[in-house]
């Protein structure tokens, strides 16, 4: 697996890849899905690239073609989606921030986890907050509130509550 990891994150294809392939599908567990640990893989390798791009140390042009790429990636894992959108949004590397991206990003991984997950709800709040979503922001983290399993989760996600709460005036 980390052979054919290195091979993906590398771009290197043909037949040195399928080799790869074939060796990870005989070794494999039986329970094992070639096709979405590519998928995977092919995610991940693309949301690298955007964030060297969006970070200055990529091919910035290629900016908009990578995020329209990234925005169609159809992969189900709630946290991979969360982690990507929730680096759109904060990492201080990103020079470029594209909110939309973050906020379709989010709204998927909200989906794969079937709207259950504390902390997959507050990336979406907070995607929905930084686009001057104010009210739906609100509204999504009082469901990040509600799904949180701990004291200290529910206090910090009511602390970003009430920043969202004063933005808007209401409290």
């Amino acid at each position: 697996m980390r052979d054919y990891q290195t091979a993906i994150s590398s771009g290197r294809s043909g037949t040195s890849l399928e080799k790869l392939e074939k060796q990870l599908e005989e070794n494999a567990p039986k329970d094992f899905k070639l096709a979405d640990f590519k998928e995977m893989m092919a995610a991940n390798k693309l949301f690298t690239d955007y964030f060297m791009a969006a970070a200055g140390r990529g091919d910035k042009e290629k900016l908009p073609e990578l995020a329209k790429q990234l925005a169609e990636v159809k992969i189900k894992d709630a946290r991979m989606l969360n982690e990507w959108a929730w680096a759109i949004l904060t990492d201080k590397r990103i020079k470029t921030r594209d909110l939309e991206l973050a906020t379709k990003l989010a709204k998927a991984g909200v989906d794969a986890s079937d709207a259950k997950d504390a902390a997959v709800l507050d990336t979406y709040a907070r995607a929905l907050f930084d686009s001057g979503k104010t009210a739906d922001a609100i509204e999504w983290q009082k469901k990040a509130i509600a799904a949180s399993e701990s004291d200290e989760g529910k206090a910090e996600l009511t602390e970003t509550l009430k920043r969202y709460e004063a933005k808007s005036g209401k409290q």
